[in-house]
């Protein structure tokens, strides 16, 4: 590629990174990100979470065992009440007030209007018709009507400056409960303030009606009042101690309760007189937030993401199925359908549909967890140990074995060749025959010099590469009882972050140390005791890890998110791609075809498609083109479009940008290409809207097309 189109590739990510969303030929398809659910509802084949600060998550729950994140959508504030009407959601975002989600397209929910006029915290939500019924937890209830286009507007306001802790809709029936004001029945109508009709003394948690049965939890009971005469509401069961409930949901019958608790959640019977009986009774570790019924599936909202359980056999549910629980990821490594995620929990997630990750299992750590290593079906992982899994059952990983050679300090990274590991924490290097998991033996230990440690690890054949703020090291184990550094890669003096070696090529992520100040380093290792330096490209802030795909190292960087790097050309090697967003913070990395599984420290981890790589699982075996094409999308565009080109034959071509006069505008791309399908970006920002042509000149075959920029 010649220096003109380097530029303006460098020029485009350059001016990319910054606060909120950024990227350049990745394109995110899915995502398995960590969240805490607050409150949950189901409509059909799908589950709406409000989600706190994550906003409002979509999950298709048709297949509970293969339940996944359809979308997302950030909301400002903190959503924690939820409700729906006809193709839209209704949610309670505290200092954000209430927003409405067109529902349309499950796949892209968007927030068409809002309202908070009112200062306050809005907690809850309910609708019935066109009108929508918020509860503030300082400031009463204020109703609602959805005028369509005009908005949200509030066209009444009462239990003013009262705490409003649930409230609860059933055809002209509104409940509202809260600690200084009891419950209260009201009558609702669709022209009028809704009037009072009935109370009970006791103020609830959180509180639902069904039919003519009102269900509301306290503290530590839970109670069933009939309101066929919603004037005097009579009390037909309780039932205590239950655990601080928060949220209670019916089943779609009628016939079941279930009740998320401080100490995890249960499952009654409930008769049309209003009786309760307990039928299953589940603690786990963490507290449940909310509750939902899907069909005979009960959705928990635990600490993190949410749990499934199937309750058609009331005494003896069982989980089937979890989403976004595992926490933050530090480390990933796929093989096959699976990709095994680490960090304070070892998760498994099937990424055989990228854009829709399905977490299947997740396994608790003995301390924090950072790489890892994925071979077949073994996953080995260091932490407070190294300890190797075998997950043949993804939902089901079984402990083999573990091995601490030195206590009191977590290990770093891990690497296997043969029935050997390479294992790493701060200041030693071991070796570890790993042949039979059960059983592994330390063979050999190779401690740091002062002031060094290390970082990342890689085994080749009889060498292990180590990773180090000091650079990266090449260490002999041909014999791993006696370990033995033979030399220093060249250019890596300054520190390394991660190592990478394939075939007498090493990828080397380094640079100063704690500084803001790295590029990737390609190092021709044929002669480990005498590397050579090939190329360098320069990254933007803090690499963590690196893998290689093809032509392709991707990395993961703390403040930049995932970059992608063309090291074709080992001397040249140069940034043509990457994805950030604001607050992202990339551990890990790993590709697989055209795809990069990003980890994130916090987030869990995201699955995006490199539009300028191949697929290479099936790039050898793909046909030629038959003939030169030319095209873009977006066509109108506004600011970029991706143009997409065949070449027919190989041999030197440019791709011109001239005005409806035929005046030239811009070099997007010159040089040679071998036959095959190409893409790149045309970044409009500095041109004025009008049409404009596209032209491909490769030797005897030219094509041109008109494109429209509307700013």
């Amino acid at each position: 590629m010649k220096l003109a189109s380097i530029t303006l590739l460098l020029t485009l990510l350059l001016a990319g990174i910054s606060s909120g969303e950024e990227s350049l030929n990745l394109a995110r398809v899915g995502s398995l990100q960590s969240w805490r659910g607050e409150s949950v509802v189901v409509n059909d084949n799908y589950a709406f979470v409000a989600a706190g600060p994550n906003g409002l998550r979509i999950l298709d729950v048709e297949n509970p065992a293969m339940t996944y994140e359809a979308s997302y959508l950030r909301l400002p504030g903190i959503a924690s009440g939820i409700t729906l009407g006809e193709d839209v959601a209704y949610v309670a975002t505290g200092w954000g007030g209430i927003s409405k989600v067109d529902l349309a397209d499950m796949e892209h929910p968007l927030e068409v209007s809002y309202y908070n006029e009112l200062n306050g915290s809005a907690v809850c939500v309910g609708v019935s018709g066109s009108r929508i019924y918020a509860g503030y937890a300082a400031d009463g209830v204020v109703v609602l009507e959805d005028r369509g286009e005009e908005g949200l507007v509030a066209v009444a306001h009462f239990e003013q400056g009262n705490a409003i802790a649930a409230i609860a809709v059933e055809g002209d029936l509104l409940a509202v409960t809260g600690p200084q004001i009891g419950t209260t029945l009201y009558r609702i109508d669709e022209d009028a303030e809704p009037s009072p009709i009935g109370e009970i003394e006791e103020s609830f948690v959180d509180v639902k009606i069904l039919a003519t049965r009102l269900v509301g939890c306290t503290a530590n009971s839970i109670k069933c009042f009939v309101i066929s005469d919603p004037s005097a509401p009579s009390l037909a069961s309780a039932f205590s101690p239950v655990n601080l409930p928060s949220d209670i949901a019916f089943s779609s019958d009628g016939r079941q309760l279930l009740a998320a608790c401080r100490d995890g959640w249960r499952l009654f019977s409930l008769s049309q007189n209003g009786g309760l009986e307990l039928l299953f009774n589940v603690q786990p570790e963490n507290m449940m937030r909310g509750v939902a019924f899907s069909g005979r599936t009960a959705l928990l909202l635990p600490g993190a993401g949410m749990d499934l359980y199937n309750v058609a056999d009331p005494h003896n549910s069982e989980q089937v199925g979890m989403a976004c629980s595992m926490g933050g990821v530090l480390g990933i490594e796929k093989v096959g359908d699976y990709a095994v995620g680490i960090g304070g929990v070892m998760s498994v997630i099937d990424v055989s549909y990228p854009s829709r990750p399905v977490l299947l299992s997740t396994t608790p750590l003995p301390g924090s967890a950072d790489p890892l290593k994925f071979i077949d079906n073994l996953v080995y992982v260091p932490c407070e140990d190294l300890r190797i899994y075998d997950i043949s059952n993804p939902r089901a990983p079984a402990l083999l074995g573990t091995i601490q050679p030195l206590a009191g300090m977590n290990y770093r990274d891990v690497d296997v060749e043969g029935g050997l590991a390479a294992l790493i924490n701060q200041d030693n290097l071991f070796v570890v025959d790993v042949a039979d998991p059960h059983h592994m033996r330390l063979l050999g230990h190779e401690p740091t010099a002062n002031n060094m440690f290390f970082i990342n690890v890689d085994f080749v054949g009889d060498l292990i590469y180590a990773a180090s703020n000091s650079g990266t090291f090449v260490f002999d184990a041909s014999d791993p009882r006696y370990i033995n550094r033979i030399g220093l890669l060249d250019g890596t003096s300054n520190g390394s972050f991660d190592v990478h070696v394939d075939g007498s090529i090493a990828y080397v992520s380094g640079g100063p140390y704690y500084q803001n100040s790295s590029c990737l380093q390609i190092i021709d290792v044929a002669d480990p005791r005498n590397s050579v330096l090939l190329g360098s490209c320069e990254l933007p802030a803090a690499p963590r890890s690196i893998t290689k795909m093809g032509d392709w190292i991707y990395v993961a960087d703390n403040w930049a998110g995932i970059q992608a790097i063309d090291v074709s050309d080992p001397e040249r090697p140069y940034r043509v791609g990457f994805w950030t967003e604001e607050y992202d913070n990339y551990y890990g990395v790993a590709a697989f075809d055209r795809f990069v599984i990003g980890a994130d420290r916090y987030k869990g981890l995201s699955i995006f498609e490199n539009s300028f790589a191949p697929d290479v699982a099936s790039a050898e075996s793909a046909p030629l083109p038959t003939e030169t094409t030319l095209s873009s999308f977006p066509n109108p565009f506004n600011a970029t479009t991706s143009i997409n080109y065949t070449l027919q034959q190989p041999g030197r071509f440019a791709i011109d940008v001239v005005d409806i006069r035929g005046r030239f505008v811009a070099r997007l791309d010159e040089g040679f290409r071998s036959a095959g399908s190409y893409n790149l970006l045309w970044n409009a920002d500095k041109a004025a809207s009008g049409t404009y042509r596209i032209v491909l000149n490769s030797g005897a075959e030219n094509r041109s097309m008109p494109v429209v920029l509307i700013k």
